[in-house]
């Protein structure tokens, strides 16, 4: 949320959680680089990802069903291409 707070313009903030997420992952080289998907809502946040967007090591979900988080998560992580087997997904 702070990357939206802090976009320069409109045309910024819409990009905000995949600028978090790439710098996460150029900035961690990827060990602990997260996703949060439900801070942005969920289905927007994946139907919205770039074409090339860098991939987190892990995703967290703060709401939902579990399974249905991770099976979201894993089907992302394969549209992607991905190697789903090296992520790890958080359930609070």
């Amino acid at each position: 949320m702070v990357y939206a707070a802090l976009a320069k313009d409109d045309a910024a903030w819409p990009k905000a959680p995949y600028d978090v997420l790439q710098d996460g992952t150029r900035n961690t080289k990827a060990i602990c680089a997260s996703f949060y998907p439900t801070t942005y809502g969920t289905k927007g946040f994946l139907d919205n990802a770039p074409n090339g967007s860098r991939v987190g090591q892990a995703s967290v979900w703060i709401s939902g069903d579990p399974a249905v988080a991770a099976q979201t998560a894993i089907d992302w992580w394969k549209f992607l291409r991905a190697k789903t087997h090296e992520k790890t997904g958080f359930f609070q």
